[in-house]
């Protein structure tokens, strides 16, 4: 015998905590909630804590955004969202280049300014990774623009005892 103890008046999903949700007119239900709620999260790099996350509350301003998830894989690129240390903001696209490099077109809100920004991530056959991050100059848009090269820095990959 079923017992009614509810109606579902509405339905969200959060794809990364803290931040704003979308609302769904339905969604799968799995054994660890919904498809999509919650699997992303902003990392603090520095924190060795056991609760690395960054969350709205250590930065109520998270609300404020809300990531853009697609199901359409013939899309080339994905839509990201990064914070810097110093407080910027940096929206933009990552498209997945042949070779399974990474190019990221952002644009950085840096205090007062806007920068359009472009990031190169290559990884290398011996596991490592080149990072190089150039800042654009110009209104010809991402191709025609001059580009000042900020970044230029090759991770090594290191070999860790167990142990």
């Amino acid at each position: 015998m079923a017992i009614k103890v509810g109606e579902v008046e509405a339905l969200f999903r959060y794809p990364v905590k803290s931040m704003g949700g979308e609302a769904l007119q339905e969604a799968e239900l799995g054994w660890h909630g919904l498809d999509g709620d919650r699997r992303l999260g902003l990392r603090r790099m520095a924190d060795r804590s056991g609760f690395p996350w960054l969350t709205a509350t250590k930065l109520p301003e998270l609300i404020l955004f809300a990531p853009v998830r697609t199901d359409d894989e013939s899309l080339p690129t994905t839509r990201c969202l990064a914070l810097s240390a110093g407080g910027s903001v940096y929206d933009g696209d990552v498209t997945v280049l042949d070779g399974g490099a990474l190019r990221l077109d952002v644009t950085g809100y840096e205090g007062d300014q806007v920068v359009l920004h472009v990031a190169r991530f290559d990884f290398e056959p011996d596991g490592s990774l080149r990072e190089r991050v150039w800042s654009l100059n110009g209104n010809e848009g991402n191709e025609g623009a001059e580009r000042t090269l900020r970044l230029d820095v090759h991770h090594a990959k290191v070999e860790t005892k167990e142990g």
